[in-house]
């Protein structure tokens, strides 16, 4: 008996699978997709500053300032009040333009429903993105510094934020009710920074801050200048990320850096900091801000990293004298047999001086 085929079984079964299919390849590009996105964020800040000159340029959806500090306790507050869920974001990204020759200290805040409110994390990471390229850097007395002329993007994860006072990061992102960004303006400088967007994002270079967070420089940070001679500062690398090189920013020549992390500071440096930028990879580099001890003293470090004291001319002229009667105290001996020979010798000269002298007469 020939078997009779169940066309709407064999319909509804087409369609389930169907639909299995467009759910499955659905939830697929939405995992693929989840991990390179950007939430926007408004930058339509209120702003608090004391002692501060502000000019704000609005153009659509970013937001350029002027400011100006007329006292040297000044500062600039730009704040908003928002409710987000940025629980499934990495961090927050800000896109940033700044026109001074100087550079701009930035500091990020977030605060929840519950009260928890966070800030830069100092000796924590950031990154800064400009022209496919990743730098690195470490974010100093809870301040990012945000370098002259510089216009990329700006990642601060959230990891970075903790409590000042509890060191803790923020347990729950699902309720971010204000964010904030404060400014470290310049007694008497005009400085001026756009924003060009602001959001929250989530993409695979989250993964290059736990390569940057595991790496550790051994080196100084503060160097001295020495009168004379060299300063020698050798500098390495330790954790999973071996360096590809080693570069000095800097526009003063009487400093150099070996690819292999050998500072040499000569006598002739006249600048007070420089940028010591390590390749990690082909795109991330980390960079370590160096400062420069002008007014030093008399000591420089060497190779070893041993502290050597540098002698003046003064000090060469006082020790070489100091030598000489040393030299002549220490062999004393020596020289009060020279004066008997001496002595002696004069004595003979003078007998057959007045020997010779005498029997001239004799025979006249």
């Amino acid at each position: 008996m020939k078997k009779r085929i169940n066309y709407s079984e064999t319909i509804t079964l087409l369609f389930l699978c169907f639909v299995w299919f467009f759910l499955l390849n659905f939830y697929l590009v939405d995992s693929v997709v989840a991990k390179n996105i950007n939430h926007p964020i408004e930058t339509d800040f209120d702003i608090t500053e004391n002692n501060t000159n502000i000019n704000i340029e609005n153009d659509g959806s970013d937001s350029t300032y002027s400011i100006e500090a007329f006292e040297k306790n000044a500062f600039v507050y730009l704040h908003q009040n928002m409710k987000k869920n940025l629980a499934k974001y990495d961090g927050i990204e800000l896109n940033i333009v700044n026109y001074s020759e100087e550079e701009i200290k930035l500091k990020l805040h977030l605060q929840n429903s519950a009260g928890e409110a966070v800030s830069c994390k100092d000796d924590s990471i950031v990154i800064f993105e400009s022209q496919n390229k990743y730098i690195a850097n470490k974010i100093q007395d809870n301040y990012i510094v945000i370098p002259k002329n510089f216009s990329g993007k700006l990642l601060v994860p959230f990891t970075s934020l903790s409590n000042d006072k509890t060191d803790e990061y923020m347990k729950n992102l699902e309720n971010i009710i204000s964010l904030g960004i404060s400014l470290e303006t310049k007694y008497g400088l005009e400085q001026k920074i756009k924003f060009d967007s602001l959001s929250a994002y989530t993409h695979d270079q989250t993964k290059m801050f736990f390569e940057a967070n595991d790496i550790a420089v051994v080196g100084q940070n503060s160097i001295n200048v020495p009168k004379v001679g060299e300063n020698i500062v050798k500098y390495q690398v330790t954790g999973n990320i071996q360096p590809v090189s080693f570069q000095l920013i800097s526009d003063d020549d009487k400093m150099f850096v070996s690819n292999n992390g050998r500072l040499v500071v000569t006598n002739k440096v006249e600048s007070k900091d420089a940028i010591l930028r390590i390749r990690l990879n082909d795109i991330l580099s980390l960079d370590i801000d160096l400062e420069f001890e002008l007014e030093n003293t008399d000591s420089y470090i060497n190779i070893d990293g041993e502290i050597v004291n540098i002698t003046t001319p003064e000090e060469i002229i006082m020790k070489k004298t100091s030598l000489f009667y040393l030299n002549i105290r220490n062999n004393i001996n020596l020289i009060r047999l020279l004066l008997v020979i001496m002595t002696i010798a004069i004595c003979c000269l003078y007998y057959y001086w007045n020997h010779l002298s005498s029997k001239k007469k004799e025979d006249s």
